[in-house]
């Protein structure tokens, strides 16, 4: 059996768009009732079906305190916070559920191995 994925998420109707901050014991289907629209509410009405940014908790009350203060911050904090780990607002939920590769890393296409170990060299990425 599949262990729950606790969590506090954000939600987007598209980039820059309507957000919601919620938490979740199971991250999995709460971003396919999400998606899918399944109950009736701000994110049915507002149409937040992209997951743009998560925060992994081993317990459900520690998902719970960070998301209530979240909820609070003003607009501006709220895109900063998502444009820090994922700066193209991309939907991280196929991502999630194993359906496609982290959007967020983007493939290397700097010339393979031997520019890679001499950016290493050059101090640019750290060993």
């Amino acid at each position: 059996m599949e262990r729950p994925f606790i969590a506090t998420y954000i939600e987007a109707s598209r980039p820059m768009g309507v957000v919601y901050i919620g938490s979740t014991n199971d991250l999995y289907r709460r971003g396919r009732e999400h998606r899918d629209g399944l109950y009736e509410g701000f994110t049915k009405r507002h149409r937040c079906g992209m997951l743009v940014w998560y925060e992994p908790f081993e317990m459900m009350v520690s998902a719970i305190h960070r998301s209530r203060p979240l909820e609070r911050w003003n607009r501006p904090w709220k895109m900063e916070l998502i444009e820090r780990r994922n700066p193209d607002w991309c939907d991280l939920y196929p991502f999630l559920v194993g359906q496609a590769s982290d959007p967020r890393i983007k493939s290397e296409d700097d010339g393979g191995v031997e520019a890679f170990l001499a950016r290493i060299k050059r101090g640019e990425i750290e060993e």
